[in-house]
């Protein structure tokens, strides 16, 4: 969540409306006020999903960045190899 939660405001809104609440496009558009005028509805859809796909590039990036911060850390403390330290990588 806190790396969501990092994203801009936007792509957090665009990811949760699409995976956590399943809206429709249509009804992320509508939510978001992303209509353009002069845009055909899958015009719209187009650039709604170049948006998702930048805000799920970006969250992926920062989860990718998280572990190996994470599992840096736990080679430095020494922890990383030890059997049932109850930490899953």
């Amino acid at each position: 969540m806190a790396i969501l939660d990092g994203l801009p405001r936007n792509e957090r809104e665009i990811l949760r409306r699409k995976y956590v609440l399943e809206q429709t496009p249509k009804q992320i558009i509508e939510a978001l006020g992303l209509q353009k005028q002069g845009e055909s509805r899958k015009q719209e859809e187009h650039r709604l999903a170049c948006l998702a796909s930048r805000a799920k590039a970006r969250f992926a990036e920062r989860v990718k960045n998280s572990q190996e911060r994470h599992n840096g850390k736990l080679k430095e403390d020494g922890h990383a190899n030890e059997p049932g330290n109850g930490r899953s990588v």
